[in-house]
Order: C-alpha cells, then structure tokens, then sequence
C-alpha cells in the first residue's frame, strides 16, 4: 500500500494559478486607472512626481 497525501491536486493547483492570475490582472487594472488619473491631475497643476505624490499621502 502506498501513502498519497494529496493523491488529487492537480486540480486545486490550478484553480489557484487561475485565481491568482485574475487577482494580478485586476490589481494591474486598477493601478493603471490610478495612475492615469493621477497624471492629468498633475500635469494640469504642473507638479513634479515627487512633489505631486509626496503630498499625496497627506490628503487623506
């Protein structure tokens, strides 16, 4: 007789791969829209990167 720990994983492997490439391609989504709006906002101020999105965090 011999011992299989997880005698079917193939398809919870997969499943997960599946799951996790959907979680990278929505966060890649949602960083773009962020940036994207984030550049309009600042080239219409006329701000640098760093003087833009180091005050950024200070608007909350």
């Amino acid at each position: 007789m011999t011992f299989q720990l997880l005698p079917d994983i193939a398809p919870f492997v997969t499943a997960f791969f599946v799951v996790a490439a959907v979680a990278l391609v929505a966060t890649v989504a949602v960083a773009t829209d962020f940036l994207v709006v984030n550049h309009r906002e600042r080239i219409a101020r006329s701000e640098s990167i760093g003087t833009y999105y180091g005050q950024l965090h200070f608007a909350h």
